[in-house]
């Protein structure tokens, strides 16, 4: 175009020209023979453009008309191409040429950021953190490669909103981290000195909030993300992780302001039993409760602590009831000590509860129990390990971890506090405050954390909790499997566990070793066959502590499902019981549980009842000093009936339970049905050695045509 005219062959190619003249009219150079001037400009122009001449002269004025509607749409469609091919071109540029990239840099930080949440459930505060770090440092580098396409950040925002917002996260975890890990290490010393900080807990609350507000950004950030190519799937899985995070963000706000209520946020005092169990004389939870702690919490600080033997509470129990039936060869009146009798922790704590809380010495203080925790004497030779010996100078010894047991126990029954105080268990109150101040002037409190945890772990100790005020601590610790609950089983699947109860057995359990062989058979019809085999020894012969050397005298159950067929047994002793008291009052659940009861086998005196949501078999078997004595049980149960059995891709699943304070090897052998064999180890048999550390164990196989 030249001085506001245009070229007749730019005409020819058909292009409008818009705002080139004056306002009121437009120039153009026309060459009348190669140009169809009418109809070009009626097409482009409008159907009722003016034309003037003047004398045949080669310039045309023409009145600019309105545009169409028409054409306004066609120059829409052309510039929304336009942008789109730009689009492309930045997309191809500053995305796909960087795909592989950015996505290894976007993998990094999910991963680091899930294996980060996963130390902090762990309690592992230190680790989680590293990772998190580790998120950003990918996060940044993320971050510099995506602001190297600037133009793209205006064309499609997400990503940019993305990494936004899971700075905003990484930072406040971070924080939280650092938060809880000081809380975590100086709350053992506050607690019993100035007092946890409430107010941290606060903070940390509030902190978590921020993270759960941005959460639903990321998620929404992740959806934005699905439409670019290769992300759908990543970006679904992606979601679902954060929704799960999200839950588990409002879990830990749940958790935290249960944990201000627990140590009396809330300006309620709360009262905390811890019950010492002793697996030098085994009973169902772990071991006998011979002494107990009750503590006071309020305002984030222990304001009292009461030391003192169980027969304190027992001696002024208000009620008389009866006991279970195989402790009446002890006893004719059940109390604080014979609690935990059942193997269910939490059941047992539950009565214990009623008897704590119905003795005259608390009852006229009107005191109620809001968790009960059972901890074994191994939780303190453990802790020992770290804290080094604690001098007893008034007893001419120093505790560790060696000697913690044989100490205390020679000290409760033959040492002086017995006659010169009339208090046996005084070493228990001398020892705990000075174990106590030593565990509190730990730096090390990360090693307390682990040893709690792995007490949790091997049912060491066992927690359970009343105030429905605390309800989502006690999911917590019930999911874990923290509270001891028997495990529950559909029709379906096997269960098995052992649980041995000493009975006017001395303190023998200290020697004893035993042993499990389990062999299990799964025939053709669903019926599954159980031959076990229960081998304990004495190992008393070298020691001089009479209790040590006593004749083990154990009451045996064996909990299986509710489908079992009693078949045979060997090796338990027929015992028979005294009557119960007719003016004593008889426990409920007891009686219920009695009532079930039917003797399967005259010889050995075994007896099957239904408690706690199983079937048991009990019996008496009792090894004497030096001796190795074994018990056998065969039964049989069906399972799979919704199959036509066996089926190719059946199911045999089996839980087996380990008791508190008892160290077994377990070993278990199955077979598959004739013809068929299992798919995790293509053979007909399986065996196993299970740990004698974890609270339970899981087998599951799965059953499939073929044979060795």
């Amino acid at each position: 175009m030249k001085n506001g005219f245009l070229d007749s062959e730019w005409i020819g190619k058909a292009i409008p020209i818009v705002n080139l003249a004056p306002p009121k009219t437009t120039q153009f150079k026309i060459d009348y023979a190669t140009n169809p001037t009418k109809d070009i400009f009626r097409k482009y122009i409008g159907p009722r453009t003016l034309f003037q001449t003047k004398n045949n002269s080669k310039k045309i004025y023409i009145n600019r008309q309105p545009f169409p509607l028409e054409n306004l749409l066609r120059i829409g469609v052309l510039g929304l191409a336009c942008v789109t091919i730009l689009f492309l071109i930045l997309f191809k540029m500053f995305v796909f040429d960087n795909y592989s990239h950015l996505q290894s840099l976007g993998k990094e930080v999910y991963h680091n950021i899930g294996e980060g949440i996963a130390s902090f459930k762990n309690l592992n505060f230190s680790e989680g953190k590293e990772r998190l770090k580790n998120a950003q440092t990918s996060l940044s580098m993320l971050e510099a490669s995506m602001n190297k396409a600037s133009l793209f950040k205006i064309i499609y925002a997400p990503p940019f909103t993305l990494t936004k917002n899971l700075n905003v996260i990484l930072k406040s975890s971070l924080d939280v981290a650092n938060d809880m890990e000081k809380i975590t290490n100086q709350s053992l010393s506050d607690i019993f000195g100035r007092g946890i900080d409430l107010a941290k807990i606060k903070n940390v609350d509030k902190k978590i909030e921020i993270i759960s507000r941005t959460t639903p950004r990321v998620i929404g950030s992740l959806a934005n993300l699905s439409v670019l190519p290769g992300m759908g799937e990543w970006s679904t899985t992606l979601k679902n992780q954060y929704f799960s995070i999200q839950n588990e963000l409002n879990d830990s706000r749940n958790y935290l302001a249960d944990l201000t209520i627990a140590l009396g946020g809330d300006n309620i005092p709360k009262h905390y039993l811890i019950v010492f169990q002793n697996p030098s004389e085994i009973r169902a939870t772990g071991g006998f409760w011979g002494s107990y702690m009750l503590l006071e919490v309020n305002k984030g600080k222990i304001v009292s602590m009461d030391i003192r033997n169980i027969y304190d509470l027992d001696g002024q129990l208000l009620d008389i009831i009866n006991p279970p039936k195989q402790l009446l060869r002890i006893t004719s009146r059940w109390g604080t000590r014979d609690a935990n009798w059942f193997f269910d922790f939490m059941t047992s704590a539950k009565k214990g509860k009623e008897f704590f809380e119905q003795s005259r010495l608390i009852a006229e203080k009107n005191i109620k129990i809001d968790a009960i925790l059972a901890v074994n004497t191994t939780f303190v030779e453990e802790l020992l390990k770290h804290t080094g010996s604690i001098p007893m100078p008034e007893y001419g010894i120093d505790i560790t971890d060696q000697n913690f047991v044989k100490e205390v126990q020679y000290a409760v029954e033959y040492g002086s506090d017995r006659s010169n105080f009339g208090d046996p268990k005084r070493i228990l109150k001398v020892f705990i405050p000075r174990f106590l101040d030593r565990l509190s002037a730990m730096e090390d409190k990360k090693a307390i954390v682990t040893v709690i945890k792995s007490m949790f772990n091997n049912k060491d100790m066992q927690i359970a909790i009343f105030n429905p005020a605390l309800a989502h601590i006690s999911e917590i610790t019930r999911t874990l499997g923290y509270d001891g609950h028997i495990i529950e089983t559909s029709a379906l699947e096997d269960y098995l566990a052992f649980v041995n109860s000493n009975v006017a057995g001395g303190k023998s359990d200290y020697v004893m070793a035993q042993k499990i062989d389990a062999k299990i058979t799964i025939k053709d019809d669903g019926v599954v066959e159980h031959n076990l085999v229960v081998t304990r020894e004495h190992n008393g012969n070298n020691e001089s502590f009479s209790l040590w050397r006593s004749i083990n005298k154990n009451y045996i159950r064996t909990y299986v499902p509710l489908s079992a067929e009693f078949i045979r047994t060997k090796g338990t002793t027929w015992v028979s019981y005294a009557n119960k008291s007719k003016k004593a009052k008889n426990d409920s659940l007891l009686a219920s549980i009695e009532a079930s009861s039917k003797i399967v086998d005259g010889a050995s005196g075994m007896e099957e009842y239904l408690a706690e949501g199983k079937k048991v078999f009990g019996g008496w078997f009792n090894t004497s000093l030096g001796q190795r004595h074994q018990f056998s049980l065969q039964y049989k149960t069906k399972f799979l009936a919704s199959y036509e059995y066996p089926a190719n891709g059946a199911t045999y699943r089996l839980i087996v339970q380990k008791q508190s304070g008892i160290n077994s090897d377990v070993e278990i052998a199955i077979r598959a049905p004739e013809g068929y064999m299992f798919k995790e180890n293509s053979s007909n048999k399986y065996n196993v050695l299970l740990e004698p550390g974890p609270k339970s164990h899981e087998i599951k196989l799965t059953i499939v045509p073929g044979a060795e």
